[in-house]
Parts: C-alpha cells; sequence; structure tokens
C-alpha cells in the first residue's frame, strides 16, 4: 500500500487537499479441515501478510488520518469460514455474505463515508456526511 500512496503522489502531486485510500481485505476464516493441508496453509500466510500490512500502513500513516488529509477505509468480510478455497463456484454464498457485512451498522456507516469522500474529491466539493 505505501507503493499506491507513492504512485498516487507521483500523478497528482499534493494538489488535492485530501486522499482516499480503500483497502479490500481477503476476508477471514478457513476451515483448515476441509481443505488441502499445504493450500491452507498458504491462504494463511496471505491473509496474515495482507493484514498485517494493512495495520502497518494505517500505523505509518496515523498522523496524515488523523488530520484528515488522507482517509483510510477497510472492508475485510468476515466469517467466510465455510466458503471452500475454491470460491469461484460459492459465489452467491460469498455475495450473501458480503450484503450481511455491509449492512452491519458500523459497516455501512464507513461505506457511505467512504463514497462521501471519493464524491467530494470528484466533485470537486466538500460533500457533507450523510445523515446531516
Amino acid at each position: 500500500m505505501r507503493d499506491l500512496v507513492f504512485e498516487c503522489r507521483k500523478l497528482y502531486g499534493y494538489a488535492h487537499d485530501t486522499m482516499v485510500v480503500v483497502s479490500i481485505g481477503t476476508g477471514t476464516g478457513l476451515d483448515r479441515m476441509s481443505e488441502i493441508n499445504e493450500m491452507a496453509i498458504r491462504v494463511e500466510e496471505r491473509a496474515g501478510e495482507a493484514q498485517a500490512a494493512a495495520e502497518k500502513f494505517e500505523k505509518d500513516n496515523e498522523s496524515l488520518i488523523g488530520r484528515s488529509w488522507m482517509k483510510y477505509f477497510r472492508f475485510n468480510v468476515p466469517e467466510l469460514d465455510d466458503i471452500p478455497l475454491d470460491e469461484w463456484s460459492h459465489v452467491d454464498k460469498i455475495k450473501e455474505k458480503t450484503h450481511a457485512y455491509l449492512g452491519k451498522p458500523e459497516v455501512g456507516q464507513m461505506f457511505y463515508a467512504c463514497v462521501d469522500a471519493i464524491t467530494a474529491i470528484v466533485s470537486g466539493e466538500n460533500a457533507a456526511p450523510r445523515g446531516q
């Protein structure tokens, strides 16, 4: 993610008042007992690396986020334990879990704050937060 911020700064400089970073996680949960051991190990490693990178990014940019120069949104669907690793054949179940995750009030608020932040940049306006 650090590379993403670097590339954005190269392309757009510091002309904008706000940078919005949207991080979409790999999801959480894995039923190790129903998967090939080697595959499960690799998936857990990659998911752990992704989570560690997200946490490091947030910590490294804490001051920019605190000053509202950077708006950082992370979405990571939980409870995917019952989705096999051949997830391409379970799209409906993934959609169901994703909709349930997005339907949680705190996630919904974050989602709309993300939409508002992006809209404000694209439209060149300071969008008022939803509900105000």
